[in-house]
């Protein structure tokens, strides 16, 4: 085998792993947004904040917990928020978990990257 043939195959042994996650990530994220979004899309969740919101994006999923991530509609802020279900079946907040902002006062990093 010769020596560029190595090399490529080793690039492909590299950037192949790489490439599944990071399309297998954004596909998760994508799938369950699909399915559930419809779930968390009510101004009884976000409050006021609810007229502001650009999209919303489900990261992950379960009967009880929720985590969604949410967009401001100026693009100045995101937030990455766990939600549970309460006593009577809906979803409230529980807790933030990540915040970024244009303006530099709050710049956590979340994967998949949604700008």
């Amino acid at each position: 085998m010769s020596k560029k043939n190595k090399y490529k195959i080793l690039i492909i042994v590299i950037l192949l792993p790489t490439f599944i996650f990071i399309i297998s990530s954004y596909l998760k994220v994508e799938i369950l947004t699909y399915k559930y979004s419809e779930e968390f899309d009510h101004k009884e969740i976000y409050g006021a904040d609810y007229n502001q919101l650009e999209y919303i994006k489900v990261f992950d999923y379960s009967i009880r917990t929720s985590i969604v991530y949410y967009v401001r509609k100026d693009k100045t802020n995101g937030m990455l928020v766990e939600l549970i279900k309460d006593g009577t079946n809906n979803w409230v907040i529980k807790k933030y978990i990540k915040e970024w902002s244009k303006t530099g006062t709050a710049d956590d990093f979340i994967w998949p990257y949604y700008p």
